[in-house]
C-alpha cells in the first residue's frame, strides 16, 4: 500500500484566514445537514447539469455544485487542500478579494466542465464538488509561492516519512497527472472531473498574474524566496522517519 499525503505547510498565515475558514465551515455544514438518500435528493436538485447550462438555465448550479461532495472521503481531501493553501493566498489578496477570487475560480472551472462535456460527452451527467474552486487557490498559490514548503505523509505499508516538497514540485506533479489522464483519455472512465480541475487551476494562475506583475513577477520571487512572508514553523528540510509504535 502506498500514500502520499500533503498535510502541513512551513508557513502558516500571519492573519486568521475568517474567509477560508468559512468556506471550510460551510462545506461540512451542509454535508452534515441531511443524511443517506435526503443528502443525495438535495445534490442532485443542486448539481450542476451541463446540459441545462448549455440551454441558459440554471446558472446557480455553477456556484451551489461546489458546495456539495459526494462522500466523506471527497469532502475530507478537499477541505485539507483549501486549509493547506487557501490561508496564505488569502492573507496576500485580503478576505474579500479572495472569497471573489474563489467564487471566480469556481465558475470557470465549471464552465470550462461544461465545454470539456460538449466535445467529450456528459452533458447530462451532474457534478459536484469544490475541487475546481480549490484547484484554483492551487494555482494562485502555484504562482506566487512556487517554493514554499509543503510536508508530505509518505506511507508504504507499515513504514511511514515525513518529507517537505516545494509547492512548485508537488503541485506541478499534480498538474502532470491531471494533464495525463486528458491525454490517455482516462477522464471520460474515472468518474472525476479532470477537466474541472484543470480549467480551476488555470483560471487561479490567470486571476493572480496581475497581482504577480505588480508585485514584482520574477523580482518577487527573489525578495521572497518564492515563499509566503511568514516566518517558517521548521527549519529543518530533511526527511523526517516517525516511529512506528504496534500493538502486540
Amino acid at each position: 500500500m502506498f500514500l502520499a499525503l500533503p498535510f502541513r505547510d512551513h508557513n502558516p498565515s500571519r492573519r486568521v484566514p475568517y474567509i477560508n475558514y468559512s468556506l471550510i465551515a460551510l462545506n461540512i455544514i451542509v454535508f452534515a445537514s441531511h443524511s443517506g438518500q435526503e443528502y443525495l435528493d438535495s445534490a442532485l436538485v443542486f448539481a450542476l447539469y451541463p446540459i441545462e447550462v448549455i440551454n441558459l438555465n440554471r446558472f446557480e448550479t455553477l456556484i451551489t455544485s461546489g458546495f456539495l461532495h459526494a462522500d466523506l472521503k471527497h469532502l475530507f481531501f478537499n477541505m485539507l487542500f483549501l486549509y493547506l493553501f487557501g490561508d496564505n493566498l488569502e492573507d496576500r489578496l485580503g478576505h474579500f478579494r479572495y472569497l471573489g477570487f474563489y467564487l471566480l475560480c469556481m465558475i470557470g472551472a465549471s464552465l470550462i466542465h461544461v465545454f470539456s462535456c460538449i466535445l467529450f460527452g456528459g452533458l447530462y451527467n451532474p457534478v459536484i464538488g469544490a475541487s475546481g474552486a480549490i484547484s484554483g487557490v492551487v494555482g494562485g498559490y502555484f504562482l506566487l509561492f512556487p517554493k514554499a514548503k509543503i510536508d508530505f505523509l509518505i506511507w508504504i505499508i507499515i513504514f511511514f516519512w515525513v518529507f517537505p516538497l516545494s509547492a512548485w514540485f508537488a503541485l506541478g506533479v499534480w498538474v502532470l497527472l491531471e494533464l495525463w489522464d486528458v491525454y490517455t483519455g482516462s477522464f471520460m472512465y474515472n468518474n472525476v472531473a479532470t477537466f474541472a480541475h484543470l480549467g480551476g487551476f488555470f483560471c487561479g494562475l490567470i486571476l493572480i498574474f496581475p497581482l504577480w506583475i505588480r508585485l514584482g513577477g520574477t523580482k518577487f520571487w527573489h525578495e521572497t524566496g518564492g515563499k509566503p512572508p511568514n516566518p517558517e514553523k521548521t527549519s529543518d528540510n530533511r526527511p523526517v522517519k516517525i516511529p512506528i509504535v504496534r500493538k502486540r
